[in-house]
């Protein structure tokens, strides 16, 4: 199943928020993650090297984005800008969105998938993951 496919059975499955938004996908090389979200656009980049991952990683990844484009398609225009901006420019800033767009993925049922991508990333690239660690996604699948 290709990204579109995937991201088509996810909105259908857990984000009718964004059933009438044309939501678009692009594969290329990113340095430095796996995936982001592009509000305005409403795009997905996706790098590349995640076409070898293990499904329950690709829908973690894939999850989260939506989070994201979620959260981004209930709020205007300016103030999408704005944390768009303040999202580039502010670690802390960027740190709590992660967070709460992990919280939100947990919440929509997808705990396991996004652990296993969230597994995936700190093998890559260590704890520098700004969302939840992959500890803190296993302590709320706990309280679940």
């Amino acid at each position: 199943m290709n990204y579109k496919e995937m991201i088509a059975k996810l909105i259908n499955k857990s984000f009718p928020k964004l059933k009438n938004k044309k939501i678009k996908v692009w594969d290329f090389k990113i340095f430095g993650g796996y995936a982001i979200f592009i509000p305005i656009l409403n795009l997905i980049c996706i790098n590349r090297k995640c076409n070898s991952f293990s499904n329950k990683e690709k829908i973690g990844i894939l999850v989260h984005e939506l989070c994201h484009a979620e959260r981004s398609n209930e709020i205007e225009l300016f103030k999408n800008m704005f944390i768009f901006i303040a999202y580039w420019l502010s670690p802390k800033f960027k740190k709590k969105e992660e967070e709460e767009t992990d919280k939100l993925a947990i919440k929509k049922g997808y705990a396991k998938e996004l652990l296993e991508s969230s597994k995936r990333f700190e093998s890559e690239f260590g704890k520098k993951r700004y969302g939840l660690s992959s500890e803190q996604i296993k302590s709320y699948m706990k309280k679940d």
